[in-house]
C-alpha cells in the first residue's frame, strides 16, 4: 500500500480510481526520488495525481503522430487497456533504473512497492542491506 491505498499485483482487482490513485502517488515519489537522487529517468513521469502518465520519448516513428502517441496513461478509465499496461511496465522500468544506479538489487518477481521500500531501507539503514 501507498498512502492507505492498495496497489494490487492484479490492478483489475481494485476499484478503478483506487488503482489510478495509488499510481499517482508512485509517479509522485519516482519524480521526487529521480529529482533529489539526480537520476534521470528513461520514461517520461507526467504527475496529475489520478490521472499521471508515462511518456516515453522515443515513440514509434510515424508520418504523422498524434500529441498523445506517446503518452501513456497510468488509469483504466476510459483508455485502451494496452496503453495502460505498457504505462505500469513503463513505471516498472523507471523503478528498475533507480535500484539499479543506487546499487539495489531489483526483483523482477517482487511488487513494485517492495522494490521501492528496498531501495529505502537501503538509503535509510543500508548497515542492514
Amino acid at each position: 500500500a501507498i498512502r492507505g491505498l492498495d496497489l494490487p499485483y492484479n490492478y483489475e482487482a481494485k476499484d478503478d480510481e483506487v488503482v489510478s490513485s495509488a499510481l499517482g502517488y508512485v509517479t509522485h515519489l519516482m519524480l521526487m526520488l529521480s529529482k533529489y537522487l539526480q537520476i534521470p529517468l528513461r520514461y517520461q513521469l507526467v504527475y496529475s495525481a489520478s490521472r499521471s502518465a508515462v511518456r516515453d520519448r522515443v515513440a514509434p516513428g510515424r508520418e504523422t503522430p498524434s500529441p498523445t502517441s506517446n503518452i501513456y496513461p497510468l488509469y483504466r478509465r476510459g483508455v485502451d487497456n494496452a496503453r495502460f499496461v505498457t504505462a505500469i511496465e513503463f513505471l516498472q522500468a523507471n523503478v528498475r533504473q533507480v535500484l539499479t544506479v543506487r546499487g539495489v538489487h531489483y526483483d523482477e518477481k517482487a511488487h513494485m512497492l517492495k522494490n521501492l521500500n528496498e531501495l529505502f531501507k537501503s538509503e535509510i539503514i543500508p548497515e542492514l542491506m
